[in-house]
Formats: structure tokens, C-alpha cells, sequence
């Protein structure tokens, strides 16, 4: 929700990936193709940003596999506090201030 990109678009590439395609963890996600994801997001009618994202979601899912065992918990047992959860989060390419904004706003009292 964080890319310049109209909210149901972003909603309808979740409902494909996760839903249609049940891609729905991180190792999962990584186990798509570069093609396999631009043509999911392309079947939700994500084109604008269709290959920089299925690059991003890729290294995302790499990153969050590797570095916390595939699990947002993960970042959250790795962090002391909201504030060095938020700097992990944004150490993951793409997702800048107002990403962690928008994701904290939603999911803070689950995690913290």
C-alpha cells in the first residue's frame, strides 16, 4: 500500500497472489519466477509498477527468509523496542518511512 498506485489495484494483487495463488508466506513467494509474479500482478491489473515489484517482492521475501526466518514475528523477537522494529523494517529495500507508517498505524498493538 505504500507504492503511488490505486489502493484497489494493490488490494486485487493481494487477493491474486495470496488467494488465487496461494502465495501466502514469504517462502512461498520466493519460490515464484521473476515472470510468475509480473504476470500475477499484471492478472490484477498492477502493470504501472509490475516488474519493479515482482523484483522488490522477491528481494523482500530473500531478505525476511534469511534474516528472520521467514516471519515478521522474526523482526519483531529481533527488535528491543517499536522504534528499532521500524528501523528493520525500512532496512528492507522499498519500504521507506510511509510504508512503516501505514503498516505500524494497522499492526502495532498485535505486535508490540
Amino acid at each position: 500500500m505504500g507504492k503511488r498506485i490505486q489502493a484497489s489495484i494493490a488490494i486485487d494483487a493481494y487477493r491474486v497472489i495470496v488467494e488465487k495463488y496461494q502465495r501466502d508466506t514469504s517462502r512461498k513467494l520466493a519460490g515464484c519466477t521473476h515472470r510468475d509474479l509480473v504476470k500475477m500482478l499484471g492478472e490484477a491489473r498492477y502493470t504501472r509498477y509490475d516488474e519493479s515489484t515482482a523484483m522488490r517482492l522477491l528481494k523482500l521475501a530473500k531478505k525476511l527468509n534469511e534474516e528472520y526466518a521467514g516471519r515478521v514475528s522474526g523482526i519483531r523477537d529481533a527488535s528491543i523496542d517499536s522504534a528499532e522494529f521500524q528501523t528493520r523494517l525500512q532496512a528492507f529495500e522499498g519500504i521507506g518511512p510511509k510504508t512503516v507508517e501505514i503498516f505500524m498505524r494497522d499492526a502495532q498493538q498485535v505486535l508490540f
